[in-house]
């Protein structure tokens, strides 16, 4: 089911107006667009309402009741005082979506298609509720389209597992139980929904490296060596190989190279390991 009867125009001119009703809300769309819901409309103050808003500028009042795949558009335009466009009425859809009502009513309230595969009705966010009490409701709570694509965001990454439990993100970043780990484990759901499922190597790789950013874990893992990162009392950074061949042997930067993004440090560690001796394990001195 779906059922709207609203009056659509850009957002400010809408809000200016809106105050002049007992119980009129603004519903918040895209493209610069909000809506006024209209529950039970009395159609001669409704037309008298567009005719004296559409002197400020141009508005559109839009109808739509779908049930089981049947039902009804309805949109009319209003300019300058009077009716522009309109009522223009669909009930078959057979012709190309940009033509049905509420999608030309859209388009001549300066809405451009975005080369999606959206249409304007979806673009603007007319699809976000399904009824004029809804939409009431949406309105009066203040929400709008991005707070709710928010929300269904936040429900899918509480739906989407982690790569590691909460006892091996401790275990790899050497963390007690804590907002850190929630942190990780958020972290990794989001990694599996932009990848999918990670092999635990590189899961536990991508974690080190945001550890490192956040300051979790001051340790960078470089194409497959470990290193503890930390900053020296002259200002610089103190690089510890915790599995070369010499434990705890390692490297100390200038001062210079304080503050370096998480690039900046890889890229010292791999111009060390690429001076490292492979028959000793250490960089020659000589």
């Amino acid at each position: 089911m779906y059922r709207l009867t609203a009056v659509i125009a850009e957002a400010g001119l809408l809000r200016e107006r809106v105050t002049e009703l007992s119980h009129g809300v603004l519903a918040v769309l895209r493209c610069g667009l909000a809506m006024v819901p209209v529950n039970e409309p009395d159609r001669a103050l409704v037309e008298e309402r567009l005719a004296e808003w559409s002197t400020a500028g141009v508005l559109a009042f839009v109808e739509a009741d779908f049930f089981g795949g049947d039902g009804h558009q309805t949109a009319t335009v209003w300019r300058d005082g009077a009716l522009a466009w309109g009522p223009v009425v669909d009930d078959r859809f057979d012709g190309p979506r940009e033509q049905w009502p509420i999608n030309a009513a859209l388009a001549q309230l300066g809405v451009r298609p975005s080369g999606g595969p959206r249409d304007l009705f979806d673009q603007v966010g007319l699809g976000i509720e399904r009824d004029v009490a809804d939409w009431l409701a949406y309105a009066r709570a203040g929400l709008t389209p991005e707070h709710l694509e928010a929300q269904a965001r936040e429900r899918e990454l509480a739906r989407t597992p982690a790569d590691l439990d909460g006892r091996a993100i401790m275990a790899l970043l050497d963390i007690p139980p804590g907002p850190s780990v929630g942190a990780a484990t958020r972290r990794l759901r989001q990694l599996r929904l932009e990848r999918g499922p990670l092999p635990r190597e590189e899961a536990e790789s991508e974690l080190r490296e945001w550890a490192f950013e956040q300051g979790i874990r001051r340790t960078l893992d470089v194409d497959g060596h470990l290193f503890a990162v930390r900053a020296n009392a002259s200002g610089g950074t103190d690089y510890t190989w915790l599995d070369g061949p010499d434990p705890g042997y390692g490297f100390t930067s200038s001062a210079a190279t304080t503050g370096l993004t998480v690039d900046g440090h890889r890229a010292s560690i791999r111009a060390f390991l690429a001076a490292v001796d492979p028959a000793t394990g250490h960089v020659d001195d000589a």
